[in-house]
């Protein structure tokens, strides 16, 4: 397993919020395809963000999401396991200097690949960010699904 910090250029600080959740989801599927669906930038663009600059790596460099509408945001690598883990700081929703700590963790059992995305950081004054944000790994999670099974793009507006 890699790790490493956030770099010190990095213009957010890290939330120390104590509440966190998870969402998690099955895919009968191997794998490589499920990891790759998650962490390749061109399959992502397939099924979840509009367009996206880097993949995630043991390289720990900074990838971008962007989707219409909403912007690009950085995400910030600090722990990678090819096909177990990966872990990344991204801007917490609703704040304009503070990261929260995503983590996605995928397992193999019998052929089913777990996927469990967590995300730490928020306090009880961004529980409607965090909701929201929650709302959207689950999202996530479902159109991660429908790429990897049925090679369909769930979204509406593309």
């Amino acid at each position: 397993m890699a790790k490493k910090a956030v770099t010190k250029d990095v213009k957010y600080s890290v939330a120390t919020g104590k509440i966190s959740f998870s969402v998690v989801q099955t895919y009968r599927a191997p794998l490589k395809k499920v990891w790759e669906a998650a962490t390749k930038a061109a399959q992502l663009e397939k099924h979840f963000v509009d367009r996206v600059r880097g993949d995630f790596n043991e390289n720990f460099e900074t990838t971008f999401w962007f989707w219409k509408g909403h912007g690009e945001f950085p995400l910030y690598p600090v722990a990678f396991a090819k096909e177990k883990f990966v872990e990344f700081y991204w801007p917490l929703y609703g704040s304009k200097n503070k990261l929260s700590l995503v983590r996605f963790e995928f397992s193999e059992k019998k052929g089913i690949v777990t996927v469990k995305i967590t995300e730490t950081g928020w306090s009880s004054s961004g529980l409607e960010y965090a909701f929201g944000n929650c709302q959207g790994w689950t999202e996530f999670l479902m159109t991660l699904k429908a790429y990897v099974l049925l090679k369909k793009d769930l979204r509406t507006q593309r």
